[in-house]
């Protein structure tokens, strides 16, 4: 039926204009970062409610994956000075990371802690995790290793650097641990703020 195929081709159109236009507004975004022109909010926020925000839409992901997503989060407040909306797209990037990046019947593990003045946010996934060759280059832009650029879902290879600039602006740290064949797991640590959330 010409009709459907049409349609079909309408399809790979719009879904390729999306792509392009995250991939312009990443670059952007980036651009931006570089130039020091990234104004990120500094205003009190609870850590863990961010994360969980951030965590929950992806459930009905990993049902449909076969894949068991959960969330360890502390039942007190962390509190937090800073942009709440660009640390929710941080952990963001990381969990749909974890998702993209393991097989059916994984584990993804995204948990939240305080430690004195320091706080931190890990995205835990098992799977085919990342070589050291690897590790050493996943924060470059448009990097990609082996095993990702043969899926479909391999994507620009920003999101990392973009996690990782959204975290540096914020005057923290991310760093990623891995066993190959076993696990990868990404931290993210930040100041926390010296106040306390209402």
């Amino acid at each position: 039926d010409p009709l459907l195929q049409d349609n079909k081709w309408l399809g790979y159109i719009k879904t390729e204009n999306a792509r392009m236009g995250s991939l312009v507004k990443d670059m952007l975004y980036l651009a931006k970062d570089d130039a020091g022109k990234t104004e990120y909010a500094r205003l009190p926020f609870d850590l863990c409610d961010s994360v969980g925000c951030a965590v929950l839409p992806f459930e009905s992901v990993a049902f449909e994956q076969g894949k068991k997503l959960e969330m360890q989060l502390p039942h007190q407040i962390i509190p937090m000075l800073g942009d709440e909306a660009k640390i929710r797209q941080a952990v963001i990037i990381l969990t749909d990371n974890a998702l993209k990046n393991s097989e059916k019947g994984a584990l993804i593990r995204v948990s939240a802690a305080q430690e004195g003045s320091r706080c931190w946010v890990k995205v835990y996934n098992t799977g085919m995790g990342i070589s050291a060759a690897d590790r050493a280059k996943i924060f470059n832009r448009f990097y990609r290793s082996d095993a990702s650029r043969a899926r479909a879902t391999g994507g620009y290879g920003l999101g990392l650097a973009i996690a990782q600039s959204i975290v540096q602006g914020h005057h923290g740290k991310i760093s990623v641990a891995s066993e190959p064949g076993s696990y990868a797991e990404f931290t993210i640590t930040l100041p926390c703020s010296a106040g306390h959330l209402l």
